[in-house]
């Protein structure tokens, strides 16, 4: 290797070195591997320090892992020992990392992992190495997980928050070990940057005693497996989208996430085994996609405070609950534009379909509702904007799509029920717009923009979904 003042290269195809410590000094400050394969024992890189993987090169690490510097470049760093390995620098960054390592990697610190993070044999075990006093830390995952199973995957404490945030992408697996163990999760949270990336649940997650959070731009797909606190109690949030495919596991005849205390749920929710399943009543959603096949079954009277939709080759049953509401109707991707209730035969609804909904005396009232097009301009009292042809008023649930021509504007004083603001939307207010109902935004914190005001002037006045910029606000 050769030994420059400010760089040191790697230059061979192979070398071991043991030991290498990588302090803050000037002839290790930025270290640049551009070849192949090397092979250390232990990395140390200190507060101050950079260490560059470039290229598809990779650094093999036999011993520990301590980074209080700058690990980065678009090589990765491998661990495969023989016996447990430890990273253990407490907050430290990683780059693109792959445990190959039939011994586990322990991790007992806080760290956040930026790169692609592979899994070749072995676990990521983010554990305590003491009860006393409990450590309490947080692990976070931005880029994509490769090459897991039920093997090769993640294993926590009770005391650890785990975040997947940024591009992080793939198919997740969970060593649970006993839930009455140190083995389980606390707060667990998905929160990706795109809903182009999926993150998809390869096997039952349980989180002992704490929460679960699904962001606005997170699509997360269960599959047909569980996702579920251990302990009754906690929240389950979900601004983004859920995919639910089994019939088992959850509430009812679903694997919709169980056990949880309070469940907000006002972004969407997707039922989508070939088979039926059981819609859970005790959730109040924002959306309701009916996917699949099969029939789809309420359990009780049920409140959609969005749309539902019920696409081809599906049948809802709404056996003989008449309280069921929602905001708009679309079977098999078309709105339906005739209000008041819906059902099927047997039914005093006052829209009888018999190709969506099953023969039974259940019924559901579909809110009168404006859907913004946006076909003209941003104007928002403009009849010709709405699909409606009409503006709303009181009492009229608003939906804003975030793919029209134009975004509206609010000038001057308007006034709407219950506000859903859908993925990438984006509201400008300039004058003031009064809320009789919810506001729902799964549009992402910077929904709003404009200099006017929000005045929510109903009798139960809810703000859900995610954070947002709202500029003035008023409570009547």
């Amino acid at each position: 290797f050769n030994n420059n003042f400010n760089t040191l290269n790697l230059n061979s195809n192979s070398r071991a070195l043991n030991n290498f410590n990588y302090s803050n000094y000037p002839q290790y400050y930025n270290d640049i591997f551009n070849e192949t394969t090397e092979t250390i024992n232990e990395l140390h890189i200190a507060s101050g320090a950079t260490i560059t993987i470039s290229s598809a090169n990779i650094l093999n690490v036999k011993g520990d892992f301590g980074n209080g510097g700058t690990f980065n470049g678009s090589g990765r760093i491998r661990m495969n020992g023989s016996f447990f390995q430890y990273v253990y620098t407490d907050g430290g960054t990683y780059g693109n990392f792959e445990i190959d390592n039939p011994w586990n990697v322990e991790m007992p610190v806080s760290g956040t992992f930026v790169g692609t993070t592979t899994f070749t044999n072995g676990r990521l075990r983010i554990l305590q190495l003491t009860s006393n006093p409990i450590q309490y830390k947080t692990v976070t995952f931005s880029g994509p997980m490769v090459n897991m199973n039920s093997t090769r995957c993640l294993e926590s404490a009770l005391q650890t928050d785990v975040i997947f945030n940024g591009n992080c992408s793939g198919t997740l697996f969970f060593h649970q070990g006993s839930p009455n163990s140190t083995n389980a999760y606390r707060n667990i949270t998905f929160n990706l940057a795109s809903t182009d990336d999926t993150l998809k649940i390869g096997n039952t997650l349980i989180s002992r005693g704490g929460n679960i959070f699904i962001g606005v731009k997170t699509v997360l797909d269960l599959g047909a497996n569980t996702m579920r606190r251990f302990i009754s109690g906690g929240e389950l949030t979900v601004n983004g989208t859920i995919i639910c495919g089994g019939n088992s596991g959850g509430i009812g005849v679903s694997n919709f996430p169980s056990n949880f205390s309070i469940m907000n749920v006002p972004g969407t929710t997707i039922f989508n085994l070939n088979g039926n399943q059981t819609i859970p009543s005790t959730v109040t959603y924002g959306r309701l996609i009916l996917a699949g096949s099969g029939t789809k079954s309420l359990s009780n009277n049920t409140t959609i405070l969005g749309d539902l939709r019920i696409n081809s080759g599906v049948v809802m049953n709404l056996s003989t609950f008449t309280s069921n509401s929602a905001g708009a109707l679309y079977l098999d991707g078309v709105i339906q534009t005739s209000g008041g209730s819906w059902g099927g035969t047997g039914s005093a609804a006052s829209n009888i379909n018999t190709t969506y909904f099953t023969a039974a005396t259940g019924l559901i009232n579909i809110e009168p509702t404006f859907i913004w097009e946006g076909d003209v301009d941003t104007d928002w009292s403009l009849a010709d904007n709405w699909l409606n042809n009409a503006i709303p008023s009181y009492f009229d649930n608003v939906i804003i799509p975030g793919e029209t021509p134009f975004q509206p504007t609010v000038t001057g004083y308007m006034s709407s029920g219950n506000l859903l603001l859908q993925n990438d939307a984006i509201l400008t207010i300039s004058g003031n717009l009064s809320i009789q109902g919810n506001l729902i935004n799964n549009a992402g914190s910077n929904a709003f923009t404009g200099a006017g005001s929000i005045s929510f002037t109903g009798t139960n006045k809810r703000i859900l979904g995610d954070s947002c910029n709202l500029l003035h606000i008023e409570f009547g």
